[in-house]
């Protein structure tokens, strides 16, 4: 069997022309100002779905998607762990999360919401996930 040695890919580049991959990279809060951020979330409107979530994504250090797609069953309560199945990850490992004290405390009022019938954890309407829009905004 004969195999190519060349790149066929190469075959396209003058048909195509110049291709520039433009990263766009989004700005980042110095590690230092994290604390006054979460503060200023916690100070303008607390108790809303929105403003808990954002915390919760930025105390476990997860991906905006990853908590909008958050359900019930991947939280175990007893060891305190969040464990993302792998078809929201982009890795083939499932990785568990632990929690910290304050992420457990922001899932007890969420918990009391009529959201865990529908097993989605952070939700603005029942039976539906928060708006990637409106948590995108703060991202």
């Amino acid at each position: 069997m004969d195999c190519r040695t060349d790149n066929t890919c190469d075959l396209l580049l003058p048909v195509l022309g110049p291709q520039h991959d433009l990263v766009e990279h989004r700005s980042a809060l110095p590690h230092r100002e994290v604390g006054a951020a979460i503060a200023g979330v916690q100070a303008s409107d607390p108790d809303t779905v929105d403003m808990l979530a954002l915390e919760f994504v930025v105390l476990a250090a997860a991906r905006v998607s990853e908590v909008r797609g958050s359900v019930w069953s991947e939280m175990d309560q007893d060891s305190g762990v969040w464990t993302i199945p792998t078809f929201r990850m982009k890795t083939a490992q499932e990785p568990r999360v632990p929690r910290c004290g304050r992420t457990l405390e922001i899932l007890e009022p969420i918990r009391m919401l009529d959201a865990v019938e529908s097993g989605i954890v952070f939700v603005n309407e029942p039976d539906r996930a928060l708006d990637a829009k409106r948590l995108g905004q703060f991202f």
